[in-house]
């Protein structure tokens, strides 16, 4: 005769274990089969979130959640940029501001990124913006940005810097469209993305050259960097 279990016993199959291993088998197995349902739509929908489709494997997941993303982005705030001659420079509570005064003054940010010693992974800058106001200008004045590049080269030898190469947004690639009396956000795209290489540092000047009159106003609000980085080589 059949062994008959209350309804507890029925509603939790662990609980028959001691009374009836086998028939707690069978029914922890149609759990683990539940289980394993569940997990199977949990993946589909990690897969789908993912953006991999078709019968996708482990391994394309992983490459898909720890390759490349293009999505990155830090902004530096006015209190972390350096003026070059701090006597035309003054800071306020959200922008440094250059008092007009004449002859040329360069204020510069270090773009502080995670490095990696790997160039198949790592941060990539692909992007630059500066976000400044011009409220007074004068025809001889010009507003310039350079990205450059510092690279240390190991004991015995001279640090070098240079300039990356690329190009300014359609709206600010002449001089009289920089100097607008305007807010303004100047894109600077590299030619090729900056890889942040262990032993390097990106940073950007901004030069206000004024020498016709010293009566020109520029303020700074920040530096947004936008980047794409990977964690797995060949992505």
């Amino acid at each position: 005769m059949a062994a008959e279990y209350p309804a507890a016993y029925t509603a939790n199959p662990q609980s028959t274990a001691d009374d009836d291993p086998a028939n707690a088998l069978i029914a922890n197995g149609a759990d683990y089969n539940k289980h394993d349902e569940e997990i199977a739509a949990l993946s589909g929908d990690l897969i789908s979130a993912f953006g991999v489709s078709g019968a996708a494997t482990i391994t394309a997941l992983i490459t898909a959640m720890l390759g490349g993303h293009t999505d990155g982005n830090k902004f530096f705030s006015p209190h972390v940029w350096q003026p070059f001659n701090a006597g035309n420079w003054t800071r306020d509570t959200a922008i440094v501001e250059r008092v007009p005064a004449n002859g040329s003054d360069t204020i510069s940010v270090a773009l502080e990124l995670d490095s990696r010693a790997a160039a198949g992974r790592g941060i990539k800058i692909t992007s630059i913006d500066v976000v400044y106001a011009v409220a007074v200008a004068i025809l001889n004045v010009d507003l310039t940005m350079l990205v450059g590049l510092t690279t240390l080269n190991g004991d015995t030898n001279a640090p070098t810097t240079a300039p990356v190469a690329g190009a300014f947004d359609a709206a600010h690639d002449t001089a009289a469209e920089r100097n607008a009396i305007q807010e303004h956000t100047i894109t600077f795209t590299p030619t090729a993305p900056i890889f942040v290489a262990a032993g390097t540092g990106t940073f950007v000047d901004i030069t206000v050259d004024d020498t016709g009159g010293g009566t020109s106003e520029v303020s700074i609000t920040g530096c947004d960097v936008h980047y794409e980085w990977v964690m797995l080589d060949g992505v």
